[in-house]
């Protein structure tokens, strides 16, 4: 049996999301967004438990929106070597999830440096 998407998790974005997400915008020319960044919480996180992924809402009491597009998506490197995608969603003009996965299979629990992150939009 397969994990769930997410589980419920609501708590204020970390110092270290809230910077991710601004960079993410700025560098891929999404400016319009960052004055939605200030409002937004993490309202789930991913359904593996050990993965950053986080599920974002605009208050505590938000329920996860699952049927969001990609925006923007980066690579990036851990201090370890392991390739990590990071990818922002969005419904709309709603963001609704800061994504990340193992692109070579290694396990990870914290976000690349944004110094390491390269845009691979295509």
């Amino acid at each position: 049996m397969s994990p769930e998407y997410c589980i419920s998790h609501k708590r204020e974005l970390s110092k270290t999301e809230r910077e991710l997400i601004v960079f993410l915008l700025t560098d891929s020319g999404f400016s319009e967004l960052l004055p939605s960044v200030k409002h937004l919480k993490v309202v789930a996180r991913c359904g593996c438990g050990v993965c950053p992924t986080v599920l974002l809402g605009t208050s505590l009491t938000s329920e996860a929106i699952l049927n969001a597009s990609d925006i923007t998506r980066y690579l990036g490197t851990m201090s370890n070597g392991t390739k990590v995608g990071v990818a922002l969603m969005a419904q709309g003009s709603q963001l609704t999830e800061l994504e990340a996965w193992s692109v070579c299979g290694g396990e990870f629990s914290t976000w690349p440096e944004i110094g390491t992150l390269e845009c691979i939009n295509t």
